[in-house]
């Protein structure tokens, strides 16, 4: 269950914890198609599983590391620092610097995408500093 935290005195840089209201609204996930619709014949057909998308779009490693970080957010945003975690797991220092991190990202992000057209997955961008958001039964 998701909540929303609120000042009590409006006043949002007073972290007190008695100035802290929790409301109880249920902020819901956005739902994964049942089914996406086939780009040849247009029929509906399952939504294609994670393995099977990324031998069928002949995925480089850095691209199924970012598919596989972005897909286990489950349609919800993925903060690009996790995308991140997931892209140099096993650099012992943790990748390069911030600049080079968000270069290499949009650069495997363009291959990714235009790989995967057509397959019915998608990533999309969720806002600003949002992150990236799995997207599927898309085009």
């Amino acid at each position: 269950t998701y909540g929303r935290v609120f000042a009590a005195d409006g006043d949002n840089s007073n972290t007190d914890i008695n100035n802290l209201i929790e409301t109880k609204e249920f902020i819901s996930p956005p739902l994964r198609p049942q089914n996406t619709e086939c780009p040849c014949c247009a029929q509906p057909v399952p939504v294609p599983a994670l393995r099977a998308t990324i031998v069928n779009a002949k995925l480089r490693p850095v691209e199924e590391k970012i598919l596989r970080a972005v897909w286990a957010g489950d349609g919800l945003p993925v903060s690009s620092e996790r995308i991140f975690d997931a892209m140099y797991v096993d650099d012992p220092d943790g990748g390069p610097s911030s600049r080079r991190m968000y270069a290499a990202l949009k650069v495997a992000l363009c291959h990714l995408r235009k790989r995967l057209e057509g397959s019915g997955v998608g990533i999309e961008n969720a806002g600003y500093r949002a992150g990236y958001r799995l997207v599927l039964g898309g085009k």
